[in-house]
């Protein structure tokens, strides 16, 4: 009884994790993969992706999803759309952004000549072709570390005001000035 009454008198509310499960969603709504932009990956253009880099509020393949879990969470948080639960503000991302805006913004001023044409052919079970692998991830790292191609002087279509855009803004343009380096797709 003495233990019953301490527990009521104590300060804190006991955590109920039930409450944040029942905020997460079982994946994205079918109806943002079926938009014509996201039928297809937003880096390789493989078809049905099944896979999200959540943050950016895109969706990627299997393929280009172990590459966007090799730029680090800082960059890219990558969820499957079909086994892991959505949080509501990653779904309104995905909302926001898609394939479609993304690209406008990350490969604004690719050159052709460095735009990634590939296809992600298995080379057995989930791996791709070596010298294929190379050549997307340096697109994709390309694209979204370096940020060698988007607009000088505009925020990430994902990002909100404050200190996380003004430092997304440094890195836009510091890839910039990178640009003009070596080509892209040279053999490694």
């Amino acid at each position: 009884l003495a233990q019953v009454s301490l527990q009521r008198s104590s300060p804190r509310p006991p955590r109920h994790h039930a409450r944040a499960a029942a905020t997460a969603m079982p994946g994205p709504p079918r109806e943002l993969l079926q938009r014509p932009e996201n039928r297809c990956c937003a880096d390789c253009g493989a078809r049905e992706p099944r896979w999200a880099s959540v943050n950016l509020g895109i969706v990627i393949c299997e393929v280009c999803s172990g590459i966007h879990r090799r730029l680090g969470t800082h960059l890219s948080q990558v969820r499957s759309t079909t086994l892991d639960a959505w949080k509501p503000e990653w779904v309104e991302t995905l909302r926001r952004v898609g394939n479609a805006r993304s690209k406008a913004f990350y490969e604004h001023a690719v050159p052709e000549a460095e735009r990634y044409f590939g296809e992600t052919a298995f080379t057995g079970g989930d791996r791709i072709d070596d010298a294929a692998a190379r050549v997307l991830e340096r697109w994709i790292r390309a694209k979204y570390e370096l940020r060698l191609y988007v607009p000088p002087g505009k925020t990430a279509p994902e990002l909100r005001h404050g200190a996380e855009a003004r430092e997304r803004r440094r890195a836009a343009k510091l890839g910039h000035e990178l640009r003009h380096g070596d080509g892209l797709h040279k053999a490694a």
